[in-house]
This record gives structure tokens, sequence and C-alpha cells, in this order.
């Protein structure tokens, strides 16, 4: 094989893997987002319901943490540790 097919397919590797990694990375930055977004407008709705501040605040937070902790790329990597054992 020559030096050029096998630089080639070097590169093809490292590149595509990075790719994969960058889109990876900004799908879960985007779900974040819409975790946070959801939040937000989940206590605004309890806010406008009649629902104290502080309450609505403890709810919606409540509803928040569960999807910020699965997208935590600490507890992603935790997981995957754990189900390769």
């Amino acid at each position: 094989m020559k030096a050029q097919a096998i630089a080639s397919i070097t590169w093809t590797a490292v590149t595509g893997g990075t790719k994969v990694a960058v889109r990876m990375l900004m799908s879960i930055r985007r779900a974040k987002g819409q975790v946070k977004k959801g939040s937000k407008k989940f206590y605004k709705t309890l806010v406008d319901s009649g629902i104290p501040k502080d309450d609505a605040y403890q709810m919606s937070k409540a509803f928040a943490t569960p999807a910020m902790e699965l997208l935590s790329i600490r507890n992603m990597v935790n997981m995957a540790r754990e189900m390769g054992e």
C-alpha cells in the first residue's frame, strides 16, 4: 500500500471521528438549551396560573434537573463505563 493511501485513510479516520464528536457535542448543547427553554416556559406558565414564584421555581427546577443530568457528558461517560464492566 502506498504511503499516500495510508495517509489518506488515516486523515479520513481522524477527521471523521472529529466530525462525529463535534456533532455530538453540538447536539448535546442544543438539547440543554431546549431543556432550559422548556423549564423557563414551564415556570412562566406556573406563575401565570397563580402558583407562588418560589414554588414555581422549585417545580421548574425539578422538571429540568433529570434531563440536565442525562445530558451531562460526565454522566454519559460514567454510564458507558458502567455498561462496559
